[in-house]
């Protein structure tokens, strides 16, 4: 998550004491920019059994399949191109009408339905009318080794070492990590309505109390190639993440209404980026192979030299990065 800081520590330079010796510098000009994003509103990816076990009520249906973007979710999309093609426009990257030069935009998208229509949209929004294309790659049955590196061997994690790092950040242990948020799962558990759920109903000790966590435990697992959480963390952040979506699509009732302020919106979302221990404490690649990590270098490797790049769904965070030079 550090990069998403990167764009704005250079906004924040010019405010600091030693601003007047920077006035002494050659002027910086904006050569280009890179937008990492993720997709925008889809319908979850899943819709297991133990989905329907945590709670009584029925999960509420989506207009599209599992794991596409919805139209609603491309529209949202189309207004972020659109705001994007503004600013372009303000930096001196992109004309103020009518559509790209060859070679001026870069669009490139993972494999999945999501990510190559969020790209579309935001083509759409960013140059209406423009024959803009899509880059992604021609087998979209196998993993694409730019946005899954790890999928596709071109890095590769080392067990001990990642282990250790995240039980740092863990505080020691996963069961620590779940002990210290006992307030976010309480309110996951209310939501859900899990005291009437079948899980609980049908547990073997009527007699004790019934907590996600006690059902579920959570495990951390580390392979060459993945790292992931089971049990109620791994569950926590799906189901508040899904809540986040049927917020974001605008539905009526988001967590079957019982969701009503931002309080309860922070703590429940906590349970969600608490899997992001799991991606900060990954080992870097060794060598750069990628476009984005070599962005500070002399060149974006992209399918055509562009001044401007968009990356669909890269990683789990959102950022923009400009590269300017004397």
């Amino acid at each position: 998550m550090k990069a998403i800081l990167i764009p704005f520590l250079s906004l924040l330079i010019p405010l600091t004491p030693q601003s007047a010796f920077a006035q002494s510098e050659p002027e910086l000009k904006l050569e280009s920019v890179v937008i990492v994003s993720r997709h925008g509103v889809r319908a979850p990816t899943k819709a297991t059994q133990l989905m329907q076990d945590v709670t009584p009520d029925a999960w509420p249906t989506w207009p599209v399949k599992l794991g596409w973007l919805t139209p609603r979710g491309g529209e949202l999309i189309a207004y972020l191109g659109h705001y994007q093609r503004q600013r372009l426009v303000a930096d001196g990257l992109l004309a103020k009408k009518g559509c790209p030069q060859s070679g001026q935009v870069a669009i490139i998208a993972d494999v999945d339905e999501r990510t190559r229509k969020t790209g579309e949209a935001f083509a759409a929004g960013l140059a209406p009318d423009c024959a803009i294309t899509v880059h992604t790659q021609a087998d979209t049955s196998s993993p694409d080794p730019l946005f899954n590196p790890l999928k596709t061997g071109v890095c590769q994690l080392d067990n001990a070492n990642v282990t250790d790092a995240i039980l740092s950040r863990a505080g020691g242990s996963i069961a620590d990590f779940t002990g210290h948020r006992q307030t976010a799962f309480r309110e996951l558990e209310r939501v859900l309505n899990f005291p009437q759920s079948n899980l609980c109903l049908k547990r073997e000790k009527q007699d004790e109390s019934c907590s996600l966590t006690q059902a579920l435990p959570s495990e951390l697992k580390v392979s060459a190639d993945n790292v992931s959480l089971t049990g109620a963390v791994s569950l926590a952040s799906m189901l508040t993440e899904i809540f986040l979506l049927q917020q974001a699509q605008g539905m009526p009732e988001p967590g079957w209404g019982r969701i009503t302020d931002s309080h309860q919106w922070n703590t429940l979302l906590s349970l969600h980026n608490a899997q992001f221990i799991c991606y900060n404490a990954r080992q870097r690649c060794p060598q750069p192979r990628h476009p984005v990590i070599r962005f500070d270098q002399d060149s974006v490797d992209a399918p055509s030299t562009a001044k401007t790049g968009v990356w669909c769904d890269i990683t789990h965070f959102s950022a923009v990065y400009r590269r300017t030079r004397y």
